[in-house]
C-alpha cells in the first residue's frame, strides 16, 4: 500500500493516499497560517511516500509552491529522513475499521481550520465595507463642500457681472451728460433724478484721473458704497 506522510520536521501533520491531496492540504494550511500569524510551514515540510512502510521517494515545496522531488543522490544511506522505515503505515482496511478516529479527527481539524479562515473572511469583508462606507461619507462631504464652492464662486461672478454692467451703463450716461453740459446743450441741474447721485461720482473719478484706467471700476465701487 502506497501512503504520503506530511511531516513538519518530526511532527506528522497529515496521512494521505494520493500526493495531489497532500499537496492542497499543505498550500491550504500555508495559506491559512501565512494569514493569521505571516509564518511560512513550506520550508519546514516534506513528504514523505511510504510504500509497504518503506520510503520510496521525498517531496518538498519550492519558494514557487512547486512540488519538487527530493534528491536522494545528494542523502546518504543513514540520512535520518530516509532510514525512517519503521513507522507503521496500516492498510486500507485498518484505517477504515480500526483507526476511524484519526480519520475523524484530521477531519475535525480541517473543518476547524476552514471555519477560522471563514470567520477571518467575514471579518475582511466587513473590514472593507466599513472601510468603504466610511470613504463614501468623506467623499459625500467633500462633494458638498465643493458644491458649496462652486455656488458661492458662481454668486460673486453674477454679482460681478451686475456691477460691472451697471459701471459700464454709468459710464456712458456720465460721457453722454459731460459732453452736453459741455456743449450747452444741458445745464448740469437738468441731468435725471435718477442720474444725480451717480453723476458726482464719476465727476470725482474723471477730475482725479481714475477714469479710463485699470482702478476705475474698483474707484466706482468704493465711491458707489461710501
Amino acid at each position: 500500500m502506497i501512503s504520503y506522510i506530511i511531516k513538519d520536521n518530526n511532527d506528522i501533520l497529515g496521512v494521505y493516499k494520493n500526493l495531489n491531496d497532500a499537496y492542497d492540504y499543505i498550500i491550504f494550511l500555508n495559506t491559512y497560517l501565512r494569514k493569521k500569524t505571516n509564518y511560512n510551514i513550506i520550508n519546514n515540510i516534506k513528504i514523505y511516500k511510504y510504500k509497504n512502510n518503506i520510503i520510496k521517494d521525498i517531496f518538498y515545496i519550492n519558494s514557487k509552491l512547486k512540488l519538487i522531488t527530493y534528491d536522494k543522490d545528494n542523502v546518504d544511506d543513514d540520512d535520518e529522513e530516509l532510514s525512517e522505515i519503521n513507522i507503521f503505515i496500516p492498510n486500507e482496511t485498518e484505517i477504515n475499521n480500526d483507526n476511524n478516529d484519526v480519520n475523524i479527527d484530521d477531519l475535525k481539524e480541517r473543518i476547524n481550520l476552514l471555519e477560522k479562515l471563514k470567520d477571518h473572511e467575514v471579518l475582511k469583508l466587513q473590514d472593507l465595507k466599513e472601510d468603504y462606507i466610511n470613504k463614501e461619507e468623506k467623499y459625500i462631504e467633500e462633494k458638498i463642500k465643493i458644491d458649496n464652492k462652486k455656488l458661492k464662486l458662481k454668486q460673486e461672478q453674477e454679482k460681478w457681472d451686475s456691477i460691472k454692467k451697471k459701471f459700464e451703463a454709468d459710464k456712458k450716461l456720465y460721457c453722454l451728460f459731460k459732453q452736453e453740459i459741455k456743449d450747452n446743450i444741458r445745464e448740469e441741474e437738468d441731468i435725471p433724478e435718477l442720474f444725480k447721485d451717480i453723476y458726482p461720482i464719476f465727476e470725482k473719478m474723471d477730475n482725479e484721473g481714475y477714469l479710463n484706467t485699470i482702478q476705475e471700476i474698483n474707484k466706482y465701487i468704493e465711491l458707489l458704497n461710501n
